[in-house]
């Protein structure tokens, strides 16, 4: 039975978490500072109650818990708004500034002659007056291509003229953190704005310039110079692009030269995790210091030796490797357990769990809406929670079995601890986990170890046998996704169903686990509900008839949705990642199963769409497409449409084209120029007619539903 007084933090971190719910649209500066005070007033009350607490009847301590989960809620509250940037009056947005002064305050990422720098502001500048700002920048400098002659010598020049730390002086015309502009697109302005990152700026390489070098945390220079020294090191030993990009990110936590190829098949297989430096990392590294340092256990001086020595190393590997949310909390709970076992002191596992994120959370309290801090934390709830009583299913005497049935019910016991969270956020379900977590649970760690070995001993000749190694893990994950029906994707669910999934998985499992008749049928009628929100999406789908205009940049894509089918126009490929994060999401939270491509120059039919000379005629609502094949004609016969669809670069003459096309609307797509979208929006003024320019605005939709 476990005690309460074991679970402190588990009390503690609940009303903490709230806090920063609660608070975080964040609040004036007085509104925090007065929130500030009264945690301040309400500890120090705390302090001199706890004096008398042993003196206190039992019918008052009760208001002394109270107080301290005020206070914590209270401390919540005040770390989420006084972490909100932008409320901030010394926000450099609320300021007219013609330069900015910045301070590159994490690593440089380089990719398509771009290098992508986050900084902090520093100080604002308007003619000679400089002023003191704060507040975070998105930084994006298109590079000189004329300097380097090959792509990797331009990115090891781009990160030596930008390094961390870095200032420079940039123009402070800086814009809006856009929103997504299709449906169901991934929502990139929400994520940056939990990162307290709420505008950016796009320059060219001769607009900036450098002030002063390396005036960042000198710790935080020295980790990302040493792990760029080991990512060099890896690149001069394995020849294959692929596997050295899996080394640098499985055993550095660098993912800058990962491919969307390798990316897909480890997430289709949920093996995702192994390129996430995390707990197994950290706990690998653990298990070498412990056993190289075992012979200090002899003195009683030897173990507080080992005890530094460990923990020194173990939160220099979490510098390193970029400080994520999972290796902070395993560098932290590994740093307790090394403590508690030194000293000969028992520690309760929840409670040893909450204090880590409480930590976390009160440096950084919006690491609570991080995705890897949310599935981290879960993950490891699920290992200490779930694991044993798997494990307790079932009994093998066999060695061998047993280590197999283990890890069985831990990969199990993770799976089902993230599955609501993870189809919420990624919208897939790995079938195969238990298959590639399995296949990959000796090469990974067999790569953890050969990979520190080649770093620590700066050694060369395993470097094959290495690069051989990754090569193979990585093709056998390609064959499990390529498996039939290795992932199923395209499940989309909303925070209502989200929630009911939640309540009928932690329900079912403690029904299950302790036999409670109650919590069985708090599963069931969940479930029941979760059925009935799952049938009226699909009554929706059945009935639904729209098209989808997408916004996108230089091309072009229209979808016609009827019922589970949509017709499709576009001039992305289907396999590019364009394709995938703008197009693609809609289809799939439509529930399209069946998607058919439209040439523009072939006629086709079927019901509730037809096609021929560029017009489409979709439920009645008929849109003409003028591409290049209008440039330089006229229609031969008056038409009337609902829509005129500009798109391919045409050079049509629009004032030719609407004297014989009466139309409600001109859409222009993203495929045509902006001095040529200029024209054209003149030209459909003069005749009065409604212009959506979607290269600047969000997609169009039209609900033809019935």
């Amino acid at each position: 039975m476990i005690n309460s007084a074991e679970l402190v933090f588990v009390r503690l971190l609940i009303p903490l978490v709230a806090g920063i719910i609660c608070f975080s649209g964040g609040l004036p500066p007085s509104g925090y500072l007065m929130m500030g005070c009264m945690a301040a007033a309400m500890l120090i009350g705390l302090g001199f109650t706890g004096c008398y607490f042993k003196h206190l009847k039992k019918k008052h301590r009760i208001f002394v818990s109270g107080g301290f989960y005020l206070f914590c809620f209270l401390l919540g509250g005040w770390l989420s708004a006084a972490n909100h940037q932008l409320r901030q009056e010394s926000h450099f947005s609320h300021l007219e500034s013609s330069y900015l002064k910045v301070q590159i305050s994490d690593e440089p990422q380089v990719k398509n002659n771009i290098i992508r720098l986050r900084t902090k502001v520093i100080q604002s500048i308007t003619g000679a007056q400089m002023r003191k700002v704060s507040g975070q920048l998105l930084l994006s400098v298109q590079l000189d291509t004329k300097r380097a002659e090959s792509m990797e010598q331009q990115t090891i020049e781009a990160k030596q003229r930008f390094s961390y730390g870095d200032q420079l002086y940039v123009p402070a015309n800086y814009v809006d953190i856009t929103e997504p502009r299709n449906p169901y697109e991934f929502d990139i302005q929400r994520w940056y704005r939990r990162q307290n990152f709420y505008h950016q700026l796009f320059v060219q390489e001769d607009e900036v310039l450098a002030d002063r070098e390396g005036m960042g945390n000198p710790i935080i220079a020295w980790a990302l110079r040493l792990r760029e020294q080991q990512v060099q090191l890896f690149r001069r030993l394995i020849r294959d692009d692929e596997a050295n990009a899996v080394a640098s990110t499985l055993i550095l936590g660098y993912r800058a030269d990962l491919s969307e190829e390798t990316l897909m098949a480890y997430s289709k297989t949920g093996t995702i995790h192994a390129l996430s430096v995390s707990g197994m990392h950290v706990a690998l590294i653990y298990v070498i210091i412990n056993f190289m340092l075992s012979f200090l256990n002899r003195w009683p001086a030897g173990r507080i030796a080992k005890l530094i020595i460990a923990v020194g190393l173990i939160w220099m590997y979490a510098i390193i490797a970029g400080l994520a949310p999972s290796v902070l909390r395993s560098a932290i709970m590994l740093t307790i357990f090394i403590l508690g076992s030194t000293f000969n002191r028992s520690l309760n596992n929840y409670n040893l769990l909450c204090f880590s994120a409480f930590i976390m959370l009160l440096f950084n309290p919006y690491a609570l809406y991080d995705v890897g801090f949310q599935l981290s934390y879960l993950s490891v709830f699920g290992l200490i929670f779930l694991q044993p009583l798997i494990y307790a299913w079932f009994h093998f005497d066999n060695y061998v079995a047993d280590k197999l049935w283990s890890f069985i019910a831990l990969s199990s016991a993770a799976q089902i601890a993230t599955f609501p969270l993870a189809v919420y956020y990624f919208h897939q379900f790995p079938v195969y986990f238990l298959l590639s977590n399995l296949f990959i649970l000796l090469p990974v760690t067999a790569i953890m170890y050969v990979g520190l070995v080649i770093l620590i001993c700066r050694l060369e000749f395993p470097g094959p046998a290495f690069e051989w190694l990754i090569s193979f893990t990585n093709q056998g994950l390609k064959w499990i996704a390529d498996l039939p029906w290795a992932s199923r994707s395209g499940i989309w669910i909303d925070e209502k169903e989200l929630l009911l999934l939640s309540v009928a998985l932690v329900s079912g499992c403690m029904a299950l686990l302790y036999y409670n008749k109650r919590l069985l049928y708090v599963s069931i009628v969940t479930i029941s509900l979760l059925f009935l929100s799952f049938s009226y999406n699909y009554y929706q789908t059945k009935q639904q008839t729209q098209i989808i205009f997408f916004s996108l940049r230089n091309h072009a894509a229209t979808a016609f949705i009827h019922q589970d089918r949509a017709w499709l126009w576009t001039t992305l490929p289907a396999n590019s990642k364009a394709f995938r994060s703008f197009v693609n999401p809609a289809l799939e939270q439509s529930g399209v199963t069946q998607v058919t491509y439209l040439d523009l120059h072939k006629p086709f039919s079927s019901a509730p769409i037809q096609l021929r000379d560029h017009q489409i005629v979709f439920a009645g609502y008929k849109m003409l497409l003028a591409d290049t094949c209008f440039n330089g004609k006229t229609l031969s016969h008056q038409l009337k449409v609902n829509t005129i669809n500009l798109s391919l670069h045409t050079k049509v003459n629009l004032e030719q084209l609407l004297t014989n096309c009466k139309a409600e609307q001109l859409i222009i797509d993203g495929s045509i120029s902006s001095y040529r979208t200029k024209g054209f929006e003149n030209a459909a003024h003069n005749y009065d007619l409604p212009v959506y320019n979607l290269k600047i605005k969000k997609a169009y939709l039209v609900n033809l539903t019935q």
